[in-house]
């Protein structure tokens, strides 16, 4: 039900916002992170700087993973990192999709206005999406989350650490979710939403409890 016209406005809105989310976090902890630094012989914008980058943008494996501080951060590879965000990200969509489907009555009232169920659900996804492939590539599952705060960082000092990022990486972050996304979307419709639609055709008195 989303116009196409407004698909570029809408992702061009979300990568303002997260640049912009980028800032104010940098603007809340530059001290901070610059007494970290400092205190741990960390240089910006050098390989060893990856540790306070991730406070903006992902990593794969996560630069807190003890593989990767025991120098086996090859251990992820950037077509797996790619296919962990594809996969983690086709769940999150086919469950928000799920959720707040109309005819979807386990979660609330049959109605879009009424559904106090589904931002919490929505939540406990993600926390278990996080939970469980962070470590691997610290689940971003969204381009604009990434991808907008990469930018602040490579403006800010962290320069190719950012981006490109080590092993040439932060396209992971835009192709997984990319494809992923959609992905998920499609599984719904099939699964769900076609089912609902037709049960409502045959009995529309009748609520679907998915």
């Amino acid at each position: 039900v989303f116009s196409w016209k407004k698909v570029l406005p809408y992702m061009g809105v979300q990568l303002l916002a997260a640049f912009l989310g980028g800032a104010v976090l940098y603007a809340a902890y530059w001290d901070t992170i610059q007494l970290y630094e400092e205190e741990n012989g960390i240089t910006r914008g050098q390989n060893n700087s990856i540790v306070t980058a991730s406070v903006f943008c992902a990593y794969f494996p996560s630069p807190g993973y003890p593989l990767y501080a025991n120098n086996h951060n090859d251990v992820v590879s950037p077509l797996k990192a790619m296919a962990v965000e594809a996969w983690a990200t086709g769940i999150l969509v086919f469950m928000i999709f799920s959720f707040s489907d109309p005819n979807n009555s386990s979660v609330g009232r049959v109605d879009r206005k009424n559904k106090s169920a589904v931002p919490l659900l929505i939540a406990l996804t993600v926390a278990v999406l996080i939970s469980l492939y962070a470590p691997l590539t610290q689940a971003a599952l969204n381009p604009a989350r990434d991808f907008g705060p990469r930018m602040f960082a490579a403006a800010a000092g962290w320069g190719r650490i950012a981006i490109p990022g080590p092993k040439n990486g932060f396209w992971v972050y835009f192709v997984g979710p990319s494809i992923g996304g959609p992905l998920g979307g499609l599984l719904y419709d099939w699964v769900i939403a076609r089912v609902g639609k037709s049960n409502m055709k045959k009995d529309p008195d009748n609520l679907v409890k998915l």
